[in-house]
């Protein structure tokens, strides 16, 4: 894949007391996309962490200044982390991911290769490596708001979603929570928006101490 041929991406990724994680996620961002050859920016919003995790990512802006950091000043959500990275965004397509080092970052490029042809792309979790209670709640909850939204996506909470940056712009978002990721999937469907589907890999945390973002 050349930069030619590779539309320009802006990653968006929410944080929350990932100190034990960062550092290597932002590394295998910038690796996966020096082989893309493509023109792009990583957005941190760091959801208000108490640990390094904003240090770590200040350090690295000063070797890639691609890099860049939005705090805010305490926990305010998952969801408004990520919608405010999507408003910071200014390249063609939006990515975003979680932060705890759970998704292979170089899988983009299953996503990427889809464009233009896809306006909106989502992963869903070849194995999920969680408690056996954990993945009975998601299939529940993932049937539940298939029933409810009348969806057909296979793993509505997989935080591993791109989206032209024209599509995202049309949804009105109101999520501040958990919420955030089944609201813009439906939106999304009712926009008449083919939704795309790429299966992608899973692992389970490397660092326990971290905090997901409600």
């Amino acid at each position: 894949m050349n930069q030619a041929s590779t539309p320009a991406v802006s990653i968006v990724v929410p944080v929350r007391n990932e100190a034990g994680n960062i550092a290597r996620v932002l590394q295998e961002c910038l690796d996966g996309l020096g082989e893309l050859e493509t023109d792009f920016e990583i957005i941190v919003v760091d959801d208000g962490s108490s640990d390094t995790t904003a240090k770590i990512v200040k350090e690295a802006i000063l070797h890639e200044s691609r890099i860049r950091l939005i705090q805010h000043p305490y926990n305010l959500g998952y969801a408004s982390a990520l919608k405010s990275g999507i408003r910071a965004a200014c390249k063609e397509i939006l990515f975003f991911m979680d932060s705890d080092g759970q998704f292979r970052f170089k899988e983009v490029g299953n996503i990427l290769h889809l464009v233009p042809a896809a306006d909106v792309v989502i992963g869903y979790r070849i194995k999920r490596m969680d408690s056996f209670l954990r993945r009975v709640n998601a299939s529940l909850f993932n049937r539940l708001v298939r029933i409810c939204f009348g969806l057909k996506v296979k793993d509505i909470n997989c935080a591993f979603k791109l989206f032209k940056r024209e599509v995202i712009q049309q949804l009105k978002l109101e999520e501040d929570r958990f919420g955030f990721e089944p609201e813009i999937t439906a939106k999304v469907a009712r926009l008449g928006v083919p939704i795309y589907e790429v299966a992608i890999s899973y692992s389970g945390r490397t660092y326990a101490q971290g905090k997901k973002i409600d």
